[in-house]
């Protein structure tokens, strides 16, 4: 509740949600150009992959559950396309998400972006961030786009921020595992990243010596493993996704020219490493949202969807110097299967107010350092 926290809180939150409310009613009267030259706008039926998910709903709603199940489970021969988890593509059918009826839903996103961006507000206020820091994360463009942007990245977002925060208490309930074992299962729903949160809770609990999950092993394996078996339908995507963005650019290259080897000149296994190399970097450039535009939005847009990426490149780095322990085995395996494939920002946001804290701690050391090279400096001189 409210009245617990601090002005600062109440400050950014009361931001957080002035600017949702404004961007919303202004992209409802002038709407903006997303990278694939579609306008997006809270009165016009758009989002990413829609038609897919749309495709996907179709299917849910025109067979029965049985032939649902067989067509899921008829991997990898018989899959036709690219699985989509049903939570998403049910929302669409339930508000008839379509050109003409495009409110609901979009309200449905306005409201699920106020809780989103609360739910993270009070986890970075207790983690001791002050009042300029939240104002920043209210107002971060990510979150924003993806509100008037109907499509998985706020849902999913939402859920593990759910998941995140119970998870990751110093002690549980019975009742806390139900929850975030909830959250979890409504994740393998939504998005196949939610196989690499079910792999860091198997890889987690197994490595954690706290009597917490010593004293609930038995009821936690029965959980994840009845859980990992709503998740196995999405192994395939992973193959048909990796195929398929062999043709995507980064800074111009596509992928499958850095495998083939940018420094020919150079012996072939060096030439291989350093290709691999640059890739790597590149899509982690990509991830964080230090990309060119794919297409010839202006400039403004390319701008302010950089500028996140100023601090949670930052982040990341720091996150895995001197970062949390299971924090880093979380991103880890978060990012990685990202990386081997498309490593497009939008596949950041669940993650981003986590590397957005350990940006803040990143400029918060540098600052100190500064400080502290400047004292020494004076008293030498």
């Amino acid at each position: 509740m409210l009245y617990v926290f601090s002005n600062d809180f109440r400050i950014a939150l009361g931001i957080a949600i002035v600017i949702r409310l404004a961007v919303f009613l202004i992209t409802a009267a002038v709407p903006i150009t997303a990278d694939s030259r579609s306008l997006v706008s809270p009165t016009i039926a758009y989002g990413t992959d829609l038609t897919f998910y749309q495709d996907r709903k179709n299917v849910l709603i025109s067979k029965s559950m049985g032939d649902l199940v067989k067509e899921y489970f008829s991997f990898p021969t018989k899959i036709r396309g690219m699985v989509a988890g049903p939570l998403f593509p049910i929302l669409l059918h339930f508000f008839g998400y379509r050109s003409g009826n495009s409110l609901p839903m979009a309200i449905l996103f306005l409201v699920g972006s106020f809780v989103l961006v609360a739910l993270w507000l009070r986890w970075l206020y207790w983690q001791q961030i002050p009042l300029w820091g939240l104002t920043v994360f209210a107002v971060l463009p990510h979150p924003l786009f993806f509100m008037i942007c109907v499509g998985t990245e706020l849902p999913f977002s939402l859920l593990f921020s759910g998941f995140f925060i119970f998870y990751f208490k110093d002690e549980w309930k019975r009742a806390d595992i139900m929850i975030w074992g909830s959250f979890l299962f409504l994740l393998l729903l939504t998005r196949p990243n939610a196989l690499a949160v079910l792999l860091f809770v198997i890889v987690d609990l197994f490595v954690s010596s706290r009597g917490r999950v010593l004293t609930n092993l038995p009821y936690l394996i029965g959980s994840v493993f009845s859980i990992s078996i709503f998740g196995i339908f999405f192994l395939p995507y992973f193959l048909l996704v990796n195929e398929n963005s062999l043709a995507l650019t980064f800074f111009g290259v596509p992928a499958h020219g850095y495998l083939e080897g940018l420094f020919h000149s150079l012996p072939g296994w060096l030439d291989r490493f350093l290709s691999l190399t640059v890739l790597l970097i590149a899509k982690i450039f990509y991830l964080m949202g230090l990309r060119p535009s794919y297409s010839n939005v202006p400039l403004t847009y390319v701008f302010m969807r950089a500028l996140p990426g100023l601090i949670l490149l930052p982040g990341t780095i720091y996150l895995f110097l001197r970062g949390e322990s299971r924090h880093k085995l979380l991103v880890f395996f978060f990012i990685v299967p990202i990386l081997m494939v498309a490593a497009q920002d939008r596949y950041n946001l669940p993650i981003q107010p986590l590397l957005f804290y350990y940006g803040y701690r990143a400029f918060e050391s540098i600052s100190s350092l500064c400080q502290r090279g400047s004292v020494l400096w004076v008293e030498s001189a």
